[in-house]
């Protein structure tokens, strides 16, 4: 006994050490997205037979130029590109880049989070309408607007590097968001986030106006490219009869994102004001979203970039009924330019255990829908106790029943 005592008062601090060293503030934020991005991928791929034709999630994605130059079109025709010949079928792959993009956002992110020393980093992040919204929303969690947020994350990646290599990741950064906004032209939008990062990296003011101005320049021209090529009829049929004639989907992907091209202007504002009643119930979960903003400070110590943000945002309010879509882009929007702002430095105290089952209660017990009714909400505390019963898809990686049978067949 006498032995052992020693050993247990010299094992105490080391762990003691251990502990503060790895479950940091930072770690756990990191830990936890990429722990809600794998539950995303998990649910997403489990659902596969109802979203590898999914008429708006993945036709929306299949948008292309067979039919002529039409906005939106870019990913769908290099997804034409690459499935037209070999006869495959679309819609996984299509699934499959989908995941790939949130991987990397998810991984640009958590480097980002790297050296903040503010403790509302965790409520930032990890907010339900932020990163982790297809965690919570599947349908409103996998659409091109991820291709915009890897863009500007990679922009921001900038801010930390030096000169040489903040060229490099804005280059990189540029060449998505190209991708982005000739997929979903509301991408332009979000200039001013883009003009703020630009803003923040270590490059001279002459650099810094040169690549502002690309990117309002890339901005204005693929956004009066998609009003000049709004779309018809007459393209729909034609990105339709490409898609089926090269066997590489189903009819079911011709409606949904495929035929809203040919919607006019009107008819999207006449579904708008028919809506718009009960769609008031998201001024609820918009004003919940900026909770963290405004309760750190931060909203007001960055008005003017946040009242920019949010004017442009508030256009998209304007135009689709997507209101939960509108809310997420506005959140991570804000998280984009919260950690590349000086706010991410500031030292704050150690929060207390009041304090941290706050943020857990935060982070579990809502979300906002992405569409339609905004009363038809759930946390993801009410997802995962709803899994409990259906662990694969959620918990268990997705592949797990192909992975099972591999094994059973190698042991057998």
């Amino acid at each position: 006994m006498k032995n052992v005592a020693p050993t247990n008062v010299a094992l105490m601090p080391f762990l003691g050490r251990w502990w503060n060293r790895f479950f940091t503030r930072v770690n756990v934020t990191i830990f936890v997205l990429l722990g809600l991005t794998y539950l995303s991928v998990n649910q997403y791929f489990a659902g596969r037979a109802k979203w590898t034709h999914g008429p708006l999630d993945v036709g929306d994605w299949l948008i292309n130029y067979q039919g002529g130059f039409v906005r939106r079109g870019l990913t769908g025709q290099i997804f034409y590109w690459l499935t037209s010949n070999a006869h495959r079928d679309v819609g996984l792959l299509v699934m499959e880049f989908d995941a790939l993009v949130l991987i990397l956002l998810a991984v640009t992110v958590s480097y980002l989070v790297l050296g903040t020393k503010n403790s509302w980093v965790s409520w930032i992040v990890l907010s339900p309408v932020a990163f982790a919204f297809s965690t919570y929303d599947t349908p409103g969690g996998f659409r091109k607007e991820n291709l915009l947020f890897l863009g500007l994350a990679l922009a921001a990646v900038a801010t930390r590097t030096k000169p040489l290599f903040s060229h490099l990741w804005l280059g990189v950064a540029t060449l998505v968001f190209v991708l982005a906004l000739f997929s979903w032209e509301p991408s332009a939008f979000s200039l001013p986030v883009a003009w703020w990062i630009i803003g923040q990296t270590p490059l001279s003011s002459a650099s810094v106006r040169n690549w502002r101005i690309a990117w309002l320049g890339i901005g204005f021209v693929g956004f009066g490219l998609a009003v000049a090529f709004h779309g018809s009829p007459q393209v729909s049929s034609a990105i339709c009869h490409s898609i089926l004639s090269a066997h590489i989907s189903t009819p079911a992907i011709c409606t949904g994102g495929i035929t809203y091209l040919s919607r006019p202007v009107s008819e999207e504002f006449r579904l708008l004001a028919c809506s718009f009643p009960r769609h008031l119930w998201y001024i609820g979960w918009y004003l919940l979203a900026l909770l963290p903003v405004v309760l750190s400070g931060w909203l007001k110590r960055y008005r003017k970039i946040a009242a920019c943000v949010a004017v442009f945002n508030l256009v998209l309010f304007a135009v689709g009924t997507d209101y939960g879509r509108w809310i997420h882009i506005l959140a991570l929007s804000f998280a984009l330019i919260w950690l590349t702002s000086p706010e991410r430095l500031i030292i704050t105290r150690q929060p207390n255990w009041g304090e941290r089952i706050g943020l857990i209660a935060w982070i579990s017990l809502w979300s906002a829908p992405w569409a339609g009714n905004p009363l038809l909400w759930r946390g993801l505390a009410d997802t995962a106790y709803l899994n409990l019963s259906h662990p694969i898809g959620f918990y268990y990686p997705w592949f797990y029943n192909w992975l099972a049978a591999k094994v059973h067949h190698l042991i057998h």
